[in-house]
């Protein structure tokens, strides 16, 4: 009797688990455990939809191939809106700078509001630090991050400084260059800081055996506006100014790399 009084008692009689504190600790442990990583993947998961969200919001339309790598794309900051010269150098100047070497100086134009700078590979030589003179007079130093290889003569440099603010332009897309339409050149020809020229689009396609493709114009450049922007009517960059035909009796034959290159 007292044999299954004893089995009844142990065997037969539910399982108290109140009885068994460290039974139930450590199973409220893993709960626990299981609590907080479900809660750590909620709120990684909401972070990470906050991240793809604003990157959809802030994602442009795909853009044609263009001079710069997709570590230097640019801001973009405005729809297509036609401008008066006047309108145009107002909006442009501030983001044009002076590029000046060791041997020499051209032009150059910001591309982002943290101090990224388009200009010549020729305007930097073998420099790897040059100055930048901004139309306020200012300067600052800036380091030469990429050059192009031969024959894509294009630089780009990068202020040395934590700013964020810069004046910067746009680069438009110059598969829509129309030939015939109004542009204008900002630069420094003969160190002439801030020089505008206008002119016309006289070829929208020129180009050669190296696979680089030039935007032609009779807009007048000079030594010194290399590197420079050729805006259009939109206030957007469609070319890098580069160079001139220079021969005796040849006037107006000024080639700017197209920014879709």
């Amino acid at each position: 009797i007292l044999l299954a009084l004893a089995i009844f008692y142990f065997i037969v009689k539910p399982f108290d688990y109140s009885k068994s504190p460290s039974l139930i600790q450590s199973t409220n442990h893993k709960e626990d455990n299981f609590d907080k990583a479900s809660s750590m993947q909620e709120q990684e998961s909401s972070a990470l939809t906050t991240v793809l969200k604003e990157g959809l919001e802030t994602t442009q339309p795909e853009q044609k191939p263009s001079i710069l790598t997709t570590d230097e794309k640019p801001e973009t900051k405005t729809t297509s809106v036609k401008l008066t010269i006047p309108e145009m150098v107002k909006q442009a100047k501030k983001a044009v700078v002076t590029v000046k070497n060791s041997n020499g100086l051209g032009s150059g134009f910001l591309i982002s509001s943290s101090g990224k700078i388009v200009t010549n590979r020729h305007v930097v030589g073998k420099d790897e630090t040059v100055e930048v003179v901004f139309a306020s007079g200012v300067s600052e130093k800036a380091t030469v991050v990429m050059k192009g290889t031969i024959p894509l003569d294009i630089a780009i440099l990068e202020i040395n400084s934590s700013r964020s603010d810069y004046d910067y332009l746009e680069l438009d897309d110059s598969s829509d260059c129309a030939e015939g339409a109004e542009v204008i050149a900002i630069g420094s020809p003969r160190g002439l800081s801030q020089t505008i020229t206008k002119g016309i689009v006289s070829n929208c396609n020129r180009g050669d055996d190296s696979g680089v493709h030039y935007i032609q114009t009779d807009t007048p450049i000079n030594p010194g506006n290399s590197g420079g922007p050729l805006i259009n009517s939109n206030g957007k960059v469609i070319g890098v100014n580069t160079f001139k035909k220079a021969d005796k009796g040849i006037e107006g034959l000024g080639f700017a790399i197209a920014i879709n290159v």
